[in-house]
């Protein structure tokens, strides 16, 4: 008897508490959750028309160019399939900003250096700034999960502005002041069928960085300092690097280095290179990848290239592949194989045909 009697309590006290939690518990909020979960797992569809009118106005301030910009949007998703909410939404967009820049120019017309393909030398020196400030209306949590054309994470600077930014699902407020310089060395280079040389760019140093006033995606100052170098002495070769580096201690920063280098040592062969190196990205692992390249010309019909990529921190030679092509005139046709070692999974072989 009194163990039926302290199953009685018990059971009481559960449905006590069982009527507390329905009590506390928002139907709408719980409704809203699962249509978020549910957009995860079925996908999000949704009708979206998108417009945006923006106006410039070039105009010179002495040595300076200015171009302001105004321009403004709207984005309107019907028939939301999923959505923790109404199944219509309709979001504003406001975007001012301007541009400034200048130019200065030195020349050295007595330098000479055939080796390395100067004929004369003309330097070009060009700091700018790029304003931008956007406020859009906020979606809501779980409105559109996952966004359609959401932001993808990469190490690459975002675009600000804003016909250019293409993931439109994920506009969000920002303000941002990106400041650099681009340096240019230029060289004359003769041309056939030009009685006159022609202008070569011969050198591209271009160093750039954000300072965010407002952040759209984390808590952040200032960017990574982003150096792009390009250099092309002869029409043979051809050295890029792409890299950037962390000035503050924002646990969101890294550094890259990206070196590609192209090398024609024959009219029948090239040979490409690529070094790829990431540290300390809060998504992405870090990688140190070694790519090459090859093609050779067999024939004034044929040619073969290889193509092999191997991922150092791994020490697995991730991707190889080999392929003959031929020249139809109208048309180009490849055909080869190629093999992907899938770390952690069963590797993939495969054949081509382009």
């Amino acid at each position: 008897a009194a163990k039926e009697r302290e199953r009685d309590s018990l059971g009481n006290q559960i449905s006590l508490a069982e009527d507390e939690l329905v009590e506390d518990v928002d139907v709408n909020a719980l409704a809203r959750e699962i249509d978020r979960l549910k957009g995860f797992i079925d996908g999000a569809g949704y009708q979206r028309l998108y417009s945006y009118h923006e106006v410039l106005f070039p105009t010179q301030l002495g040595p300076i160019n200015f171009v302001p910009r105004l321009g403004g949007g709207v984005l309107y998703y019907s028939e939301i399939e999923n959505s923790a909410g109404s199944d219509s939404l309709d979001r504003g967009i406001f975007h001012a900003g301007f541009d400034l820049s200048t130019k200065w120019t030195k020349e050295f017309d007595d330098l000479q250096a055939p080796k390395l393909g100067l004929d004369g030398l003309r330097h070009i020196v060009q700091p700018y700034m790029n304003y931008s400030y956007v406020h859009a209306d906020e979606i809501g949590e779980g409105r559109l999960d996952p966004r359609i054309d959401g932001g993808i994470t990469s190490t690459k600077p975002r675009p600000i502005d804003v016909p250019l930014f293409s993931s439109i699902d994920s506009i969000e407020p920002w303000n941002i002041v990106r400041v650099g310089v681009r340096h240019t060395l230029q060289t004359r280079r003769d041309e056939k069928n030009l009685r006159e040389k022609k202008t070569y760019s011969w050198l591209t140093f271009d160093t750039y960085l954000d300072s965010y006033i407002d952040d759209p995606e984390f808590d952040r100052d200032f960017s990574n300092v982003h150096n792009y170098i390009s250099w092309r002495p002869v029409p043979w070769f051809k050295l890029e690097v792409d890299s950037q580096f962390p000035i503050d201690d924002n646990p969101e920063n890294f550094s890259e280095l990206n070196t590609d280098v192209s090398w024609t040592p024959h009219d029948r062969l090239n040979l490409s290179f690529s070094h790829a190196l990431l540290q300390d990205h809060p998504v992405f692992v870090d990688s140190s990848r070694f790519s090459f390249s090859s093609f050779l010309r067999l024939s004034e019909n044929w040619g073969f290239s290889t193509s092999h990529s191997f991922e150092a921190e791994e020490g697995e030679l991730e991707s190889q592949s080999y392929r003959v092509h031929r020249d139809l005139t109208s048309w180009m046709g490849s055909l080869g194989a190629v093999h992907i070692n899938n770390v952690g999974a069963e590797d993939e072989i495969g054949f081509v045909l382009a």
